[in-house]
Parts: C-alpha cells; structure tokens; sequence
C-alpha cells in the first residue's frame, strides 16, 4: 500500500506530461518531472523507514507470535520503496514519453540479468532475506541505470536537491520510533503511538529544514489561501 501511494505520482502525471512533451513545451514537462521526483522522495523516504521501524512490533501483533521473522523481512523489504519511488519518475514520466524506449528496455533487462545472477547465490545462501535482498538490488540497478541514462539530458543535480533533507528527517523519525518501539512492545497502542510519533516527527522536520516539496506545498496553500 505504502509502495502503491509512491508510484501513483508518476501514474497520475503521466498524461499530462506526455501532452507537455508532445507539444514541446520541454522545460514545463522537466519542471513537472522535478516536483513528481520531489514529490515521491518527500513520501517514500518516510513510508520506507517508517514501516522498517515497525515492522518488528507490527508483525508478531498482526500475523501472531509465530511470524516473528516477518517483521525482520518487513524491516528490509521496505526499503525497496525507495528505488522503486525513482524508478517511477524516470522511467514514467521521462523515458516513456520522451519515447525512450531502448534506454527503458535495457534498465529492465539490466535488473532482470542482476536478479537471476545474484538470486540463485542469495536465496541458496541466506534463504528468504536473500530473496529480499536482491529484490532490492535489482530495483536499485534498474533506477541507477536509468538515472545514469539520462544524466546527459536533465540538470540531476537539480532534479535531486533536497533529497539529503527528507532522507535526514526520515532517519531521525526511524530512530525515535525504533526506541520508541523497544519500549511499549508488540502491542496495539504501541504501534499506534509509533506511527502517531513517525508522522509528528518527520512533518515538524520537514517544516524545519524546508525541502524543495513543503516550499511547494506552502506556495500552493497561500496561492488557494488568496
């Protein structure tokens, strides 16, 4: 669900930025791409490392003691929602409708030739975290390619700025919610309170340090405001 909410960004500017492209209006198409990337990082590092952060307390509460392990699996999935996050903003709304379609094909095939090389060593090796694992690596390989594959194109320096800041607001959140969750245990106030904490957290951070998307989110308050 957390992964669904990241990539419905790109799902939903996709039309409107292929027309952008298709009439060649260039610079308001990139200046969409910058705010869907901006966009996702501002919800998938938080819902990353926010669901890593209870994942031990949340799966022994809602599958049962027995599925201890699935809150360490969930500890490591989740991270995949960040590679994942990028892999929609560059390969939905760049690639595709700039019909960059072998640049597309190849960071597929990229990914699928890393999960079948690693994936028989991982999963033999160490199991279902394995698996996982490479999971995360091939989604990983896939977005480097792609953002490698257009570094020629766009400003990514420009497109990326403010990534540090939602990644450090995030960090702090899964470090507080962490402790917090070593405290109150597997129980069902507990992670509510973690979540409640989370989301305090990472907004009061986000409002601090000020990256590129709360900018815009505040613009676009006092704009409807007005």
């Amino acid at each position: 669900m957390c992964l669904l909410a990241v990539l419905s960004i790109g799902t939903v500017l996709l039309p409107r930025v292929s027309y952008t492209y298709a009439k060649g209006e260039k610079e308001k198409a990139e200046a969409y791409l910058e705010k869907a990337l901006h966009y996702s990082l501002f919800i998938a590092f938080p819902f990353a490392l926010g669901l890593s952060a209870i994942g031990a307390e949340f799966a022994p509460l809602f599958f049962g003691s027995q599925f201890q392990v699935t809150g360490h699996l969930i500890e490591l999935h989740a991270m995949m929602i960040l590679p994942m996050g990028v892999n929609g903003i560059f390969g939905a709304l760049y690639l595709l409708p700039t019909n960059q379609m072998k640049r597309y094909t190849l960071s597929v095939v990229c990914g699928l030739f890393v999960n079948v090389l690693f994936g028989f060593v991982l999963v033999w090796r160490m199991g279902v975290f394995g698996a996982v694992i490479n999971a995360i690596l091939t989604e990983a390989v896939v977005a480097t390619f792609q953002v490698v594959s257009v570094s020629k194109q766009l400003d990514l320096r420009r497109l990326f700025r403010g990534w540090l800041k939602y990644g450090l607001a995030a960090v702090v959140m899964y470090a507080a919610v962490r402790l917090l969750g070593t405290i109150t245990g597997a129980t069902i106030g507990g992670v509510l309170l973690q979540i409640a904490v989370g989301i305090a957290i990472y907004i009061v951070l986000s409002l601090f340090l000020r990256p590129p998307a709360v900018q815009d989110l505040k613009r676009l308050l006092k704009t409807k405001a007005s």
